[in-house]
């Protein structure tokens, strides 16, 4: 029982099982302890410490360019926690958002910066910076087929076994002609993904007519430019592809959501910091506004971030 006066310091990152069992929330999931606490709370503010001044509009490792966001979305934080930015655990904003509970990404460094404001809404649409983030060590998996073409369910068939793998698909990307489907997952997923899929295919007697082949390609990276600033915009998805197109990085697959808060394209891992570069001075995204926000009622010293 705590007594009024006293400051609980509440340990992140352990959990337990439905069974009761003691466990770990994965990477950065002490991000994810601070939401859950601050939700239970109610509190006012949650405050997450890392070794970053907040969320910025790239990579710092790839892109010397990059700046700090003042304030963002609670969907443009998720969407670029999912594409590879390490600052913030993806499930962070889940308990945050139910309870509409503001997110302040601090430096531990640098406790007076003003950090990120992670809210409902985003910044001012129209000032509102595009973020760029990006995720290597993938591959692209492409089931072909005429079977494919017009088959009520059957992208469902295609991805179950998928996901009764536990693989996780990070981007969905299908031809006009919906005679192939690709989808990009992490090379290190990718043999036990195979096996599945093959072995499904094959007790479903797909393979053949209906299954032509599965093709693989190794050594990708998804490159994910997010942001509301986009929604509503002329030529954005032009203005990206010219840059890589510019700088001679070849796009292998598309995929953008009908929110219109997401473009990802998948390309060759070895072209991902000149990609990331090159969207990032095109569509100028590390230009952005200050803010402020309002003094947090909870504090939590968040995991190593980049």
């Amino acid at each position: 029982m705590v007594r009024k006066g006293e400051i609980p310091v509440v340990t992140g990152f352990i959990g337990r099982t439905r069974s009761g069992a003691t466990t770990t929330l994965g990477r950065s999931g002490s991000d994810y302890t601070a939401s859950i606490l601050g939700a239970a709370l109610r509190a006012q503010e949650i405050w997450i410490w890392k070794e970053v001044d907040g969320v910025c509009t790239a990579d710092p490792n790839l892109v010397r360019s990059a700046r700090v966001v003042p304030r963002i979305s609670y969907q443009e934080a998720a969407e670029m926690a999912h594409y590879g930015a390490e600052v913030i655990h993806p499930k962070t904003m889940m308990p945050a958002r139910r309870g509409r509970i503001p997110i302040r990404i601090k430096n531990t460094f640098k406790p007076d910066a003003p950090g990120t404001l992670i809210t409902a809404r985003p910044g001012n649409r129209g000032a509102a910076p595009l973020l760029v983030s990006s995720i290597d060590g993938m591959a692209l998996v492409t089931v072909e087929g005429t079977g494919i073409f017009g088959q009520p369910g059957m992208i469902l068939r295609l991805l179950t076994p998928v996901a009764n793998a536990g693989t996780n698909i990070y981007m969905i990307s299908m031809s006009s002609s919906e005679y192939n489907i690709s989808f990009a997952i992490m090379q290190h997923e990718l043999e036990k993904t195979l096996k599945a899929l093959e072995k499904d295919f094959r007790d479903r007697g797909l393979l053949g007519e209906q299954v032509a082949r599965i093709t693989v390609e190794r050594g990708m990276c998804a490159i994910a430019v997010v942001g509301a600033g986009m929604k509503g915009q002329h030529g954005i998805a032009g203005r990206v592809f010219s840059a890589l197109g510019d700088s001679d990085v070849n796009v292998v697959a598309i995929a953008q959501g009908s929110s219109e808060y997401n473009i990802t394209v998948i390309i060759k891992g070895r072209d991902m910091k000149k990609g990331v570069r090159a969207i990032h001075d095109r569509l100028n995204v590390g230009r952005s506004a200050t803010g402020r926000g309002r003094r947090p009622a909870l504090r939590l010293v968040g995991s190593r971030a980049r």
